[in-house]
């Protein structure tokens, strides 16, 4: 066993072929596992879409040897510290007998291996304050504190392409696209959606920060970061082009005006016409009858 984790501790997996986005880490009989059941169920979600290594549904016989294997294969090892696993941490626990994460976990940190550390996420799962000097260089995930969603989000981060684009490209893009479309926290969901980045990521950013063009920066970062090489420029602008696209869709048109084809534009002069002649006649007869009226008088002799 020793052996095996001395190879990992000298970059013997450190590869970027990575058949998992992560792997669990927990203890099986653990009694806080309900709410790691409740973690992997988010990560397993179709809106998070991450794709999950469980050791403890693994039915090999080794252990220890699953464990390895599921490290090896996996960019992040999701690492829960319960109550439990901290004590176990605490008093060095060998488990000669049976095997233990605690002591995977402990001979994993031993090594001071960067590379290693990078890719450890812990998530405590107690209130408790006090922390293993193993795990004193590493930034712990607390589910109470805020942003704990956003912050899981980010740091199942894949590396970036060559077409994705940095940190300073990206707030360029959203304030160009400013030049067309007033953010409102609907646009800045829509964009959230455009870009795959989950509803509890969104809700966690929306308490965060304050202000739209600030959350559409930080869903646009969220997005870069986790996705990496499939996070390209050509993605972002079409979900900006299209987040413009239907800011605009409610605004009335202005009417066009009414235009007449050469045969309704005929009859409709001819309408003028015939009312016009009426009009015409009838200002006619009006004439006469008044200048008969009035030669009719003056033929009546004076009473």
């Amino acid at each position: 066993m020793r052996a095996a984790l001395h190879g990992m501790a000298h970059g013997q997996y450190d590869t970027n072929d990575f058949l998992y986005d992560a792997v669990l880490f927990y203890e099986k009989d653990d009694p806080d596992k309900p709410r790691i059941e409740e973690i992997r169920t988010i990560l397993e979600s179709d809106s998070w879409g991450v794709n999950i290594f469980d050791p403890h549904r693994s039915e090999d016989g080794n252990k220890m040897d699953t464990f390895q294997q599921s490290f090896k294969n996996s960019r992040h090892a999701i690492v829960f510290l319960t109550k439990t696993v901290l004590r176990y941490m605490e008093e060095k626990k060998n488990a000669e007998a049976t095997f233990r994460m605690s002591t995977f976990l402990c001979s994993l940190l031993s090594s001071h291996d960067k590379k290693i550390a990078r890719r450890l996420i812990p998530i405590k799962l107690t209130n408790d304050r006090t922390t293993p000097f193993l795990l004193c260089d590493l930034s712990v995930l607390e589910p109470e504190q805020a942003g704990f969603r956003r912050k899981l989000f980010r740091c199942l981060s894949v590396p970036p392409g060559p077409n994705t684009p940095s940190q300073v490209q990206a707030k360029q893009k959203v304030q160009e696209a400013q030049k067309t479309v007033v953010l409102t926290d609907a646009v800045v969901q829509r964009l959230a959606v455009q870009l795959h980045v989950p509803p509890e990521v969104m809700a966690d950013i929306q308490q965060e920060y304050g202000g739209c063009k600030a959350r559409a920066m930080e869903v646009v970062d969220c997005w870069r970061t986790r996705y990496g090489e499939e996070a390209t420029m050509d993605r972002l602008t079409e979900a900006l082009r299209s987040m413009a696209g239907r800011s605009t869709a409610g605004v009335p048109q202005q009417e066009e005006p009414l235009r007449h084809s050469p045969a309704s534009l005929e009859a409709h002069m001819g309408i003028l016409s015939l009312n016009t002649d009426q009009s015409q006649r009838k200002a006619t007869g009006k004439e006469d009858k008044k200048k008969a009226t009035s030669s009719q008088r003056q033929k009546e002799p004076a009473q």
